[in-house]
């Protein structure tokens, strides 16, 4: 697995234009007048981080229950 850009990123919507920030660098920017589809991509890139975050943790918790549980995880 690649590493990523440090978080926390960040959806910025300027003046009709739309970008992804994370640590004073660009990771995304559409020009202006960005549709709703490019608005929601760079929505959901922006929170790439923490979902990465949070799918990792569901990963562990279900791996823990399965060996709480004694069973072994799929």
């Amino acid at each position: 697995m690649s590493a990523h850009t440090p978080g926390p990123w960040e959806f910025v919507d300027v003046m009709g234009a739309c970008s992804v920030h994370a640590n004073g660098c660009y990771i995304l920017r559409y020009g202006y007048s960005p549709d709703q589809e490019q608005k929601a991509n760079a929505r959901l890139i922006a929170a790439a981080p923490d979902n990465d975050l949070a799918a990792r943790e569901m990963v562990d918790r279900h791996e823990n229950a399965a060996k709480l549980a004694n069973f072994q995880a799929c």
